[in-house]
C-alpha cells in the first residue's frame, strides 16, 4: 500500500470511530481490519494526484474542527432517512450548487463505469451492491456525492481547473 493512501485511510479510520449513529455505534466501527480492507482497496484505483487532493481535504476539515465521515452519513440520511434528515440538515455544510454540478458529473462517470463492468464480469459485481436503486434519480444523490460533497472542495475540480470533462478523472487503471 502506498504511503498517502495509508494515511487517508488511518484518518478515515480516526474520524470514522468518532460518527454517531442514531442507534447507537455500528458494529462496522469496531471492525478495523475489514475497514481497512474497503477503503485501501477503493483508494487503490484513484490516480496519485486524487488520493494527495483527498488527504489534504481530510487534514483541511480536521484544522478546522469537521468530521467528513459524520458529514457523509449526515447527507446520506437524506436518501436513507428524510425525516431525520431534516432534523440535522442545519448542522452540515452548506451545499454549493457549483460543486453539486461537478459531484454530479463524477458520479455518472462513477455509474457508467460501473455498468460497464458489471455487463462484462457479472459473476464479480453481482455479488456486490446494486448500482443503482429502483428509487434512484437526478433528485436521489449517488452513493459518492455525500463523500465527494462532504469535502471543502470536489477533487475533480481541482484538478480538471474546472474545464475538463468529468470522464478523465475517475476511471478504472488497466483494463476491465
Amino acid at each position: 500500500m502506498n504511503q498517502t493512501v495509508e494515511q487517508i485511510v488511518e484518518t478515515e479510520w480516526a474520524m470514522f470511530d468518532k460518527v454517531h449513529n442514531r442507534g447507537g455505534r455500528a458494529a462496522c466501527q469496531d471492525d478495523r481490519d475489514t475497514f481497512f480492507l474497503m477503503r485501501t482497496s477503493q483508494l487503490m484505483a484513484w490516480s496519485a494526484d486524487m488520493q494527495e487532493s483527498y488527504l489534504a481535504d481530510l487534514r483541511e476539515a480536521a484544522r478546522a474542527g469537521r468530521n467528513p465521515l459524520s458529514e457523509k452519513y449526515g447527507y446520506m440520511m437524506a436518501r436513507t432517512s428524510p425525516a431525520e434528515f431534516a432534523q440535522i440538515q442545519d448542522r452540515l455544510p452548506p451545499r454549493d450548487p457549483e460543486k453539486d454540478r461537478l459531484i454530479d458529473g463524477i458520479c455518472a462517470a462513477h455509474v457508467a463505469w460501473l455498468e460497464t463492468l458489471s455487463a462484462r464480469y457479472p459473476h464479480l459485481t453481482g455479488r456486490g451492491r446494486p448500482i443503482r436503486r429502483q428509487a434512484d434519480s437526478l433528485a436521489a444523490p449517488h452513493p459518492l456525492r455525500p463523500i465527494f460533497g462532504a469535502n471543502s472542495r470536489p477533487i475533480q475540480w481541482k484538478l480538471s481547473g474546472g474545464t475538463q470533462p468529468m470522464s478523465h478523472i475517475y476511471r478504472p487503471r488497466g483494463k476491465i
